[in-house]
């Protein structure tokens, strides 16, 4: 009888390890599967995310550039509004400038906005804030009686673009080279 209780005892033990290890099985199959699918999303959304800040910067380089080209030739602009009376007031020219410059801009900082995380998006601020400057100089150069340029300003505003830019860089830099992991990226 001993031995007969010594084997039920075995088998239950048995049955008991083997229900056990299916369990624990199961856990460790369903938290791979978990993990593989985050890394795998992280890897969808560090591309997209490289798209737009890669999309953001070159957009950014042309605007400044526009800028730039329309605040060096303000003068001409003055000189043919003056002799012509040219078709519109210099701050309907301006003004149409700046709202071409900012359809260009807005879906860019846009998508970076949706995107994140919260390092870039906070940089990618800076840009805005820099725009902001900018199109406030060009605004108030362009309403200015008797015309005048505002070179200074322009070029305290044109640098502050140069440092925004800047800052997005290394904080795009940083969460592109940032590999994803498991545990998503709440350390970014």
């Amino acid at each position: 009888m001993n031995e007969a209780w010594a084997a039920i005892i075995a088998a239950i033990a048995a049955g008991l390890f083997g229900i056990g290890g299916a369990f624990v099985g199961l856990i460790v199959g369903r938290r791979q599967t978990t993990d593989q699918a985050h890394v795998e999303h992280g890897h969808w959304l560090r591309e997209q995310r490289l798209q737009a800040y890669t999309n953001l910067v070159d957009t950014w380089d042309t605007v400044i550039k526009n800028l730039q080209t329309f605040q060096s030739n303000w003068w001409r602009e003055v000189e043919a509004y003056q002799e012509h009376g040219g078709e519109a007031h210099l701050s309907v020219i301006a003004g149409r400038e700046i709202g071409e410059a900012w359809a260009t801009l807005r879906p860019a900082t846009e998508r970076v906005e949706l995107l994140g995380p919260g390092k870039a998006v906070e940089a990618m601020h800076g840009i805005l804030d820099a725009w902001r400057e900018l199109s406030h100089v060009l605004g108030d150069q362009a309403s200015a009686e008797p015309y005048t340029t505002l070179e200074d300003r322009w070029y305290q505003a044109y640098g502050k673009g140069h440092v925004a830019r800047t800052n997005f860089h290394i904080a795009a830099s940083t969460v592109v080279q940032t590999p994803p992991s498991p545990e998503g990226e709440f350390r970014l």
